[in-house]
């Protein structure tokens, strides 16, 4: 599974054509909508691409979404 952000420089709403229309993708789902910003979830390889050709037809920017690195807790009771 991949996950992206579609960045718009006009403001969107969970209602927009454009918003429906990416939801509507097979293989990808919405996860979240702000005034500028699309979450998705890809799952299948294939929607990654086609998702990819649709944002640039549209002017949209896609980016890719870092995987959330766990850090170890630093105890205020270590020496360094």
């Amino acid at each position: 599974m991949e996950r992206l952000v579609i960045i718009s420089e006009e403001p969107l709403s969970e209602e927009a054509p454009l918003v429906q229309a990416i939801g509507s993708m097979p293989g990808i789902a919405v996860t979240s909508v702000s005034p500028s910003f699309i979450d998705v979830e890809v799952t299948k390889p294939q929607s990654g691409a086609r998702l990819r050709a649709f944002a640039l037809r549209n002017g949209l920017s896609v980016e890719a979404t870092p995987e959330v690195q766990l850090m170890e807790p630093m105890s205020p009771f270590r020496a360094f």
